[in-house]
């Protein structure tokens, strides 16, 4: 026996392209509803037009008023201006596409930023770059996004998806 026959629940993440949203379409997730398995989609996470470097420097670089005035929701409003709009997109039709196949989509883009409020995270509380590029994580930005973890209740609806 293996992992898989041993799960009750199937977790798939993954960079999720316009080429590849259709969850029909994947075995594994064929085989884990024919099994009767719970599945877990989990979204692109924010990712940042910046050119080359980290996303900070470039928000910095537009409006150095930003960090001289040590306002972190000047950086975070100028951090929802470069949020990556084609991943909100892929995220919008991943989430339908879940929906289609009964199973719990969990959205990474609502962890590093509150759309609403037209803001993405973009420094730590302590004024540590959460960014060391436009899409992977800093050691600090890790710690920034554990503590949101907790902060947001982002596993919440994991539990209470297993649990019906």
């Amino acid at each position: 026996m293996n992992d898989f026959d041993n799960s009750n629940v199937l977790l798939i993440t993954r960079q999720f392209y316009g080429d590849n949203l259709d969850l029909k379409k994947y075995d594994i997730i064929n085989k884990a509803q024919k099994k009767n398995k719970k599945v877990i989609v989990i979204g692109r996470a924010a990712e940042f037009y910046a050119g080359n470097i980290d996303p900070l420097t470039f928000v910095v670089m537009q409006d150095n008023n930003a960090y001289e005035k040590n306002n972190t929701s000047i950086i975070d409003d100028n951090f929802y201006r470069i949020l990556r709009d084609d991943i909100i997109k892929i995220n919008f039709k991943l989430k339908k596409n879940t929906e289609n196949i009964a199973g719990l989509y969990i959205d990474r883009v609502n962890l590093a930023c509150e759309l609403k409020k037209n803001k993405c995270f973009g420094m730590t509380n302590d004024k540590f770059p959460i960014y060391s590029d436009p899409s992977h994580l800093t050691l600090k930005g890790v710690d920034f996004f554990n503590k949101q973890i907790d902060i947001i209740d982002w596993f919440d609806p994991v539990f209470k998806f297993i649990n019906k």
